[in-house]
């Protein structure tokens, strides 16, 4: 194989995967744009902003039990918009990633979910 077809293959994914989860590389004309001085107005500002491109939750934890064991705990929630504006059903643009881990001494455990919003199949309510 020819070394330049060769890193050429190599890095056409790389280029694709740089648009990211939510095609941050893209004109994002249409969507809220965050103020540098923000009202917050607590518990609505813990729901999902629809009118932005992305938006994530975090909660990490290190706890440790009664016996002095450790764990670590984390849960992140990602919503993103596939373009601006509000529809329902299969025509809301939003994409819902969620990712979860708990990590003992001696083991690992994590799972992910993907689902589209608009059809119940994500299980967010706000």
């Amino acid at each position: 194989m020819n070394v330049r077809l060769l890193v050429f293959l190599l890095c056409v994914p790389i280029t694709a995967w740089a648009q990211g989860f939510s095609g941050l590389g893209t004109d994002a004309e249409g969507f809220a744009v965050p103020s540098p001085a923000p009202v917050f107005n607590f518990p609505l500002d813990h729901g999902p902003h629809s009118d932005y491109r992305i938006e994530w939750w975090y909660l990490t934890a290190n706890l440790q039990d009664a016996d002095g064991t450790s764990y670590g705990l984390q849960w992140t929630l990602f919503r993103t918009a596939l373009a601006p504006g509000e529809a329902t059903g299969w025509h809301s643009p939003q994409i819902w990633f969620a990712h979860a881990a708990v990590t003992t001494p001696d083991a690992h455990f994590a799972t992910e979910r993907f689902a589209r919003g608009g059809v119940g199949t994500a299980g967010v309510e706000a």
